[in-house]
């Protein structure tokens, strides 16, 4: 029992790791700025970041001290959000309630994302999600090919939240979304962080995801 735990608790702080890097590279790579000049605040790209970590309770985040503290919290600031969802607990429910903003259901479907020029059954996933919706695909980004059955599910339900409302709002800004990384397992595709980058519609601006 204590070697499974041992186990357990290195895969976790691996998987932390991993996350964290990648967020720091994105960080890098597209840095935010502020320089004061003559009073005239000049800023430039602004970034938000968003780990979907399953798995990990608050009490092993908070006691992370590695590249969190070191790296990423000294360029910016952080916090932890729960929330609860209609239902039993799926973690796609949770997701696509901070996706509408308001209490919000999914099933597992939510997490068919497939980046656009990925092959779904022969055929690009951009494709298949042209004809099912109507919608053209982005280029460089993904789509949810079950959008219709999302929003299906919640107009069935008795919850208000609208899926994608969250990536709607930053379209409309002129904000971009992206999502990194996937929860694949073998013959499963699962892809439920990048929920919270899709739009109503069902589209994500940019993904590494497949």
């Amino acid at each position: 029992m204590a070697m499974q735990r041992l186990k357990s608790s290195r895969l976790t702080k691996i998987k932390v790791a991993a996350i964290i890097m990648t967020a720091l590279f994105v960080i890098t790579v597209c840095p935010a700025r502020a320089e004061d000049q003559s009073s005239v605040l000049e800023q430039g790209p602004r970034l938000a970041v968003v780990l979907v970590i399953e798995n990990l309770n608050t009490a092993d985040f908070l006691a992370e001290q590695g590249l969190l503290r070191q790296e990423l919290l000294p360029r910016g600031s952080f916090g932890i959000m729960t929330t609860r969802s209609s239902g039993s607990f799926l973690p796609e429910k949770q997701l696509m309630t901070i996706s509408a903003g308001l209490l919000s259901i999914a099933g597992t479907e939510a997490g068919l994302i497939y980046e656009s020029s990925e092959m779904v059954e022969g055929i690009p996933a951009g494709a298949v999600f042209t004809v099912r919706t109507g919608e053209e695909a982005p280029a460089h980004g993904a789509v949810a090919l079950e959008i219709v059955r999302i929003h299906n599910r919640v107009s069935d339900s008795d919850t208000s939240g609208v899926p994608g409302m969250l990536g709607g709002i930053l379209r409309t800004n002129g904000i971009r979304t992206a999502a990194i990384g996937n929860s694949d397992s073998l013959g499963k595709v699962r892809r439920i962080g990048a929920i919270l980058a899709m739009d109503q519609t069902g589209r994500l601006d940019l993904t590494a995801i497949g």
